[in-house]
């Protein structure tokens, strides 16, 4: 029984976390995975509408920014793309690999799978949409980036983000 405890103990002793918290909002973790994804996604997406106004925030940031949106709206289906446009957008993804394999080695490269991505693409559809309908303004109106900026720092108003440590292990 120790000789079994100990093998435990020692093959969890080297074993690389699965994931890893970058920020909390309230109850909700933002994983380092779903930053990963996320700048991946950043690499090959060009949105239709300046989703995050003038302020541009890096990956954690804008994927609070979703959580907390999904938490303001308890009914999230309005806001998701049809197939067809998801399909259309996700094509223009690809095509910018000319071939599977490019596919496949730009996935493995920036750490990431082709289902995560998938998963990230509609919920970023799904904001864009939400952030469309909210401010009833088209995307290419001089006003979107204030407006989108205001109704996304009202949304953090009251809510604690939290950023955990990192601690390194030697």
């Amino acid at each position: 029984m120790r000789a079994l405890l100990l093998a435990l103990m020692l093959s969890t002793a080297f074993a690389e976390p699965l994931d890893r918290v970058v920020a909390v909002t309230d109850r909700t973790p933002v994983l380092a995975s779903d930053v990963r994804t996320e700048q991946a996604l950043d690499a090959v997406d060009r949105p239709p509408a300046p989703a995050w106004g003038a302020r541009e925030p890096d990956a954690v940031e804008r994927l609070i920014d979703m959580q907390l949106i999904r938490a303001q709206t308890p009914h999230w289906i309005p806001y998701q793309p049809t197939q067809r446009q998801f399909e259309d957008r996700y094509d223009l993804l690809r095509r910018t690999y000319r071939s599977p394999a490019r596919w496949k080695a730009f996935l493995d490269e920036q750490g990431t799978t082709e289902e995560r991505l998938l998963t990230a693409l509609r919920r970023r559809m799904a904001l864009e949409s939400w952030l469309i309908q909210r401010l009833s303004l088209p995307p290419d109106d001089p006003a979107w980036p204030q407006q989108a900026d205001a109704l996304l720092t009202e949304l953090r108003a009251g809510v604690t983000v939290r950023y955990p440590a990192v601690i390194e292990v030697p």
